[in-house]
């Protein structure tokens, strides 16, 4: 039976020890203001990204940029007025990294944090059986929480590995998720944490 690449490096990353990172030491650090995130020796240049009147702002890697809306200006109005909250697409050159920010219209208070993101998971794997769920956890930058958990959709060649974090901003659910293909893993798996740790939030007075 053929093997495609992205399996075999499914079974080799299942079985490092690093699989789940809710107990890792980073390995990456972040170097001056918004200026390179260090990965294994190799410096990689980031861009700060403010959002919501500057009272939330994270680093993006600089090689994403703003994905553009499709369709008509009048199927742009109508796709934001459906959805139930406000969103922010990023993506690379390739099209197949790509940056999501949501704030949602749920309401969630601080402490029941950990409890909605197992409670996502668990409704996740119940729509797609097939998915993976590789690491999870609760991160603690600045003075804030953050909750994660990672997860891998095994198609063969063209498996997705994704990383999401979420937190509470204005009595509402933030969420960020990256998805890249899984070949990008050792790669992106880090970046994904190392931005998803520079979330900042100013809440209003």
């Amino acid at each position: 039976m053929k093997r495609y690449m992205d399996e075999q490096i499914l079974d080799t990353w299942i079985r490092k020890p690093h699989a789940d990172t809710a107990d890792r030491e980073p390995q990456w650090v972040v170097e001056g203001e918004g200026g390179f995130i260090r990965i294994d020796g190799q410096p990689y240049r980031m861009q700060e990204l403010r959002l919501l009147d500057g009272r939330v702002s994270l680093m993006l890697p600089s090689s994403l940029s703003a994905m553009q809306e499709s369709g008509s200006l009048k199927a742009q109005v109508e796709a934001k007025q459906q959805r139930k909250h406000e969103q922010w697409s990023f993506t690379d050159e390739t099209k197949s990294i790509v940056c999501t920010l949501s704030w949602l219209k749920h309401e969630l208070q601080r402490p029941y944090l950990e409890g909605f993101a197992q409670a996502m998971v668990v409704k996740i794997k119940q729509m797609r059986p097939e998915l993976l769920l590789t690491g999870g956890g609760m991160l603690k930058p600045e003075a804030h929480e953050i909750a994660f958990y990672e997860c891998l959709l095994p198609e063969g060649e063209k498996s997705v590995y994704q990383v999401v974090g979420m937190t509470v901003f204005a009595g509402r659910v933030l969420m960020s998720s990256f998805q890249f293909p899984l070949r990008e893993v050792e790669l992106w798996q880090q970046l994904a944490h190392a931005a998803i740790s520079t979330l900042k939030l100013a809440e209003s007075s």
